[in-house]
């Protein structure tokens, strides 16, 4: 079952029996229409990532960066999760997956939820073709309403290493819709 790593320090969670599903979050999932899809937009999702926010007045995702990010994604190593309302991108997410491990990298989320919806929409998906850990970097509050945990340095370091040698199902990464 998928698991989480939170920070760059010792932090990490197993999303499918960890996982916290609030009742609010789990109103939002029955009521709330929404599309989820793989690898749709990943530029778009990328951009929004990077644009500015209320909370903060700079971002560390640069042009340069960009770039690369999108040279990961056309050789099949960076992948985006992506919430469309209307056919309008909401949210999203993305990172890199590297055999059974996702590094996150960064979120986005225009309507209420859409980063948690992003996020349960990853953590099942992944889960659901072999994935084993899903490394968020930084524990903050929002990751910890959804189960993020914090691991000891050396658990995260053994299993990283062990993970990143054994490959996912193949077609994980393909685009299309999915569902929860």
């Amino acid at each position: 079952s998928p698991q989480s790593r939170a920070s760059a320090a010792p932090d990490a969670y197993n999303t499918q029996q960890e996982l916290h599903i609030g009742r609010s979050l789990q109103k939002c999932l029955r009521r709330t229409p929404f599309e989820i899809y793989i690898n749709r937009a990943f530029d778009d999702v990328i951009a929004a990532c990077a644009a500015p926010r209320r909370t903060a007045s700079g971002t560390w995702i640069s042009a340069p960066m960009i770039d690369a990010y999108r040279r990961l994604h056309r050789l099949g190593h960076a992948h985006s999760i992506e919430i469309w309302q209307d056919d309008q991108l909401q949210a999203g997410l993305y990172g890199l997956s590297l055999g059974r491990l996702f590094c996150g990298e960064s979120m986005f989320s225009r309507i209420d939820n859409g980063a948690k919806l992003a996020m349960v929409a990853l953590c099942r998906h992944f889960a659901g073709h072999g994935g084993a850990l899903i490394d968020c970097q930084m524990q903050n509050d929002f990751l910890a309403t959804l189960g993020v945990q914090e691991w000891p340095r050396q658990r995260f370091l053994t299993t990283l290493a062990t993970l990143t040698r054994q490959p996912l199902q193949e077609g994980c990464w393909q685009p299309r819709r999915i569902s929860l």
